[in-house]
């Protein structure tokens, strides 16, 4: 008992302490492309059809008023809310000069077809809130719909900047006077995994000690059970200890059940980690373990009724019948035969050759002298500064909580 519980322990152990939080985590791993000079951070690639005449814009607007516009698309930020990971992410990165907070972040989250706009406080008065959701409603949902992500970004950022440019003086012609229109060009969404690593690794505390007491624990020991046995099989035939065909039966037997419910369970919990759901892995285990009975009893039948080869004259054994069978039988064997506590078989060669059998149990091996020994048993950083520049960092700007967002 003391070494499950250590083993218990030690899983325990295993699980994942974090120092960093999951939406710090994720933030740390967009890649910040201020240091290459662009304003596009876009690690699935569906705008890179658009990522030079998006990066221009926003330069020559840099250029012109200081102001910065992040464009980021992400495939997952997990659970976590838009509104709140664009509004970290601003903070983050500084977006906007310092001082003057004249920073928007565009946040697209693919798996959530939700999209945020973000701005610092420095642009609430040109770009407020009901210009965003504008941009928001009238382009930036149309466009995504019909799967136009990169010319949709393009646009949204044209009307970011004529809002910035003419404070949202006239907000119709924000959204009226476009270049493209949606559909004209489409992006595929590449594949996602319904959670992906980092979700996974900030997994609740009971999630992470299921996963590993069952999904590595488990179905760890369901593995090197049946591994075990299977080596010392093997060992068994080389040394010509185990020759039978039933032997190996017997062997697996019960390690097929283990690997089939550690199997099962592995399964189960690798869905249930990735989507929440048991549709698939829900009747996996029922289904497997009723598979391997129907095995099980087909196999029983074949290597029951397969002639035995006699190790004396290699003569082929006959299998005693029912009414045979006692006189060959000690009388604890026959009290097991009678309470189903084993089932033997009993296998008589011309020679005088005796071999019993009792499934689920032991093998005993007789010959004319009686009984032998039993043979086996069954990154970023925030810098001052107003100039414009190819490349370095943002301008350190704070976020002013304002902004629209909306979902397609």
């Amino acid at each position: 008992m003391k070494h499950f519980i250590l083993f218990l322990f030690a899983l325990l152990l295993h699980c994942e302490t974090n120092t960093k939080s999951e939406i710090e985590e994720r933030i740390s791993a967009i890649p910040n492309p201020r240091p290459q000079g662009s304003w596009v951070a876009d690690p699935a690639g569906i705008l890179k059809s658009r990522v030079t005449e998006i990066d221009s814009l926003i330069q020559a607007f840099e250029r012109e008023t200081t102001g910065e516009i992040a464009i980021v698309v992400l495939p997952s930020i997990g659970q976590i809310p838009p509104k709140e990971f664009a509004t970290k992410l601003f903070e983050v990165w500084g977006i906007g000069k310092k001082g003057k907070d004249n920073g928007i972040l565009v946040l697209h989250v693919l798996d959530q077809r939700r999209v945020e706009i973000e701005t610092g406080y420095g642009m609430e008065g040109s770009v407020p809130d009901i210009a965003c959701s504008r941009i928001v409603d009238d382009i930036a949902i149309p466009f995504f719909k019909k799967g136009s992500y990169a010319d949709g970004h393009l646009e949204v950022t044209r009307a970011l900047i004529r809002a910035a440019k003419t404070d949202s003086k006239d907000l119709a012609a924000l959204t009226t006077d476009l270049k493209t229109k949606p559909g004209e060009s489409v992006q595929a969404i590449p594949a996602m995994a319904e959670r992906d690593s980092i979700e996974r690794r900030h997994a609740p505390l009971y999630m992470q000690i299921v996963q590993n007491i069952f999904l590595q624990g488990f179905t760890l020991l369901a593995s090197l059970a049946l591994l075990v046995r299977i080596v010392l099989l093997y060992r068994k035939r080389k040394t010509g200890v185990a020759t039978k065909d039933y032997e190996i039966y017997a062997e697996t037997h019960s390690s097929g059940y283990l690997a089939m419910v550690g199997f099962a369970i592995f399964a189960g919990l690798v869905e249930f980690s990735a989507k929440m759901t048991l549709w698939i892995a829900g009747p996996l285990l029922p289904g497997l373990l009723i598979a391997w009975f129907a095995f099980t009893m087909f196999q029983n039948t074949r290597i029951r009724s397969k002639p035995r080869i006699c190790p004396k004259c290699a003569k082929k054994m006959r299998r005693a019948s029912y009414e045979e069978r006692p006189k060959y039988l000690s009388e604890q064997e026959q009290f097991r035969q009678g309470t189903g506590k084993g089932d033997y078989d009993v296998w008589l060669c011309e020679c005088g050759h005796v071999s019993k059998e009792i499934y689920k149990a032991v093998v005993y091996d007789y010959s004319d002298s009686g009984p032998t020994t039993p043979t086996n048993t069954t990154s970023s950083s925030n810098s001052s500064g107003g100039s414009s520049s190819s490349g370095g960092s943002w301008g350190g700007g704070r976020s002013g909580g304002g902004g629209a967002g909306g979902s397609y």
